[in-house]
Protein backbone atom coordinates (compact mmCIF):
# COMPACT_ATOMS: atom_id res chain seq x y z
CA UNK A 1 0.00 0.00 0.00
CA UNK A 2 1.36 3.11 -0.98
CA UNK A 3 2.31 5.94 2.04
CA UNK A 4 -0.58 8.51 0.26
CA UNK A 5 -3.44 5.40 0.28
CA UNK A 6 -2.41 4.84 3.99
CA UNK A 7 -2.18 8.56 5.38
CA UNK A 8 -5.88 8.16 3.48
CA UNK A 9 -7.05 5.49 5.50
CA UNK A 10 -5.77 6.23 8.77
CA UNK A 11 -6.77 10.17 8.75
CA UNK A 12 -10.47 8.15 7.76
CA UNK A 13 -10.64 5.95 10.37
CA UNK A 14 -9.27 8.93 13.14
CA UNK A 15 -12.22 10.82 11.20
CA UNK A 16 -15.23 8.08 11.77
CA UNK A 17 -13.81 7.03 15.59
CA UNK A 18 -14.00 11.11 16.80
CA UNK A 19 -17.41 11.00 15.03
CA UNK A 20 -15.93 14.41 13.43
CA UNK A 21 -17.91 15.09 9.96
CA UNK A 22 -15.91 16.37 7.35
CA UNK A 23 -16.19 19.91 5.82
CA UNK A 24 -18.08 19.81 2.51
CA UNK A 25 -17.15 22.66 0.39
CA UNK A 26 -20.09 24.27 -1.53
CA UNK A 27 -18.58 23.23 -5.27
CA UNK A 28 -18.84 19.59 -4.30
CA UNK A 29 -22.19 19.07 -4.59
CA UNK A 30 -24.41 15.42 -4.07
CA UNK A 31 -25.93 13.30 -7.21
CA UNK A 32 -28.91 13.02 -4.93
CA UNK A 33 -29.04 15.58 -2.55
CA UNK A 34 -30.09 14.03 1.51
CA UNK A 35 -33.32 15.33 2.50
CA UNK A 36 -34.68 16.31 -0.76
CA UNK A 37 -37.95 15.15 -1.29
CA UNK A 38 -38.93 12.75 -3.28
CA UNK A 39 -40.89 12.98 -6.55
CA UNK A 40 -43.94 10.86 -7.80
CA UNK A 41 -41.75 9.47 -10.58
CA UNK A 42 -39.08 8.63 -7.98
CA UNK A 43 -41.58 6.54 -5.73
CA UNK A 44 -43.28 4.88 -8.79
CA UNK A 45 -40.07 3.34 -9.92
CA UNK A 46 -39.21 2.36 -6.88
CA UNK A 47 -42.33 0.70 -6.03
CA UNK A 48 -42.55 -0.73 -9.66
CA UNK A 49 -38.52 -2.34 -8.45
CA UNK A 50 -40.18 -3.37 -4.74
CA UNK A 51 -43.04 -5.56 -6.65
CA UNK A 52 -40.85 -6.96 -9.12
CA UNK A 53 -38.83 -8.51 -6.75
CA UNK A 54 -41.79 -9.56 -4.63
CA UNK A 55 -43.77 -11.09 -7.58
CA UNK A 56 -39.92 -12.92 -8.44
CA UNK A 57 -40.06 -14.26 -4.83
CA UNK A 58 -43.59 -15.42 -5.62
CA UNK A 59 -43.43 -17.23 -8.83
CA UNK A 60 -39.72 -18.74 -8.36
CA UNK A 61 -40.37 -19.84 -4.52
CA UNK A 62 -44.16 -19.86 -4.03
CA UNK A 63 -44.11 -18.03 -1.02
CA UNK A 64 -47.25 -16.60 -0.13
CA UNK A 65 -46.34 -13.98 1.78
CA UNK A 66 -44.30 -12.16 -1.19
CA UNK A 67 -47.47 -12.75 -3.05
CA UNK A 68 -49.53 -10.24 -0.39
CA UNK A 69 -46.18 -8.05 -0.36
CA UNK A 70 -46.47 -7.93 -4.51
CA UNK A 71 -50.00 -7.03 -4.34
CA UNK A 72 -49.79 -4.39 -1.64
CA UNK A 73 -46.80 -2.51 -3.71
CA UNK A 74 -49.59 -2.75 -6.73
CA UNK A 75 -52.07 -0.89 -4.74
CA UNK A 76 -49.04 1.10 -4.25
CA UNK A 77 -48.34 1.71 -7.52
CA UNK A 78 -51.96 2.42 -8.69
CA UNK A 79 -52.02 4.94 -5.95
CA UNK A 80 -48.85 6.62 -7.26
CA UNK A 81 -50.21 6.53 -11.03
CA UNK A 82 -53.22 8.88 -10.15
CA UNK A 83 -50.88 11.16 -8.28
CA UNK A 84 -48.95 11.65 -11.21
CA UNK A 85 -51.78 11.58 -13.83
CA UNK A 86 -53.08 14.29 -11.67
CA UNK A 87 -49.82 16.05 -11.85
CA UNK A 88 -49.55 15.99 -15.39
CA UNK A 89 -51.33 18.77 -17.54
CA UNK A 90 -54.15 17.69 -19.85
CA UNK A 91 -53.68 17.97 -23.64
CA UNK A 92 -55.74 19.31 -26.31
CA UNK A 93 -56.30 16.26 -27.64
CA UNK A 94 -57.37 14.66 -24.49
CA UNK A 95 -60.20 17.19 -23.96
CA UNK A 96 -61.61 16.58 -27.25
CA UNK A 97 -62.01 12.60 -26.62
CA UNK A 98 -63.42 13.27 -23.29
CA UNK A 99 -66.32 15.76 -25.25
CA UNK A 100 -66.95 12.31 -27.26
Amino acid sequence: MSRLSNHAAITAVATVAAGIEPARRPAESRLFQRGAPPTTTGQLLLEVARFAAENMAFTEQGDAEAAARARDHLMQIRELVTRRLAELPASQDDAGREAL
